[in-house]
């Protein structure tokens, strides 16, 4: 818990940078999740859908997709860019969506 396995690196016009780091089993957590699982909110996330697909084991086991929402640390700066990356080597985050205001 609390294993840092992606940021999120914003890029404002003024060139300066600031990032947002994605936490194990506080931003995000594993996606395919064993039905007799509770089906709880992460300390900083939701999980807002679930569902399945043919690669899952039996019918035991379901995906999970969180979100998560961040504040500008800058709010002040106009952002021109964001960047995802991933700090894991035996698998991956991923980012299903991105909205800005």
């Amino acid at each position: 818990m609390g294993t840092v396995v992606a940021k999120y690196r914003l890029y404002y016009a003024d060139g300066s940078t600031a990032e947002l780091p994605i936490e194990f089993e506080r931003d995000v957590m594993a996606w395919w999740v064993g039905w007799n699982q509770p089906q709880w909110d992460l300390p900083k996330a939701k999980r807002v859908a679930t569902g399945s697909n043919a690669a899952l084991p039996g019918d035991q086991w379901s995906l999970a997709l969180y979100l998560r929402n961040w504040d500008n640390p800058h709010p002040e700066r106009w952002v021109t860019r964001v960047e995802f990356e991933s700090t894991m080597q035996n698998s991956a985050p991923s980012m299903a969506g991105l909205t800005v205001e």
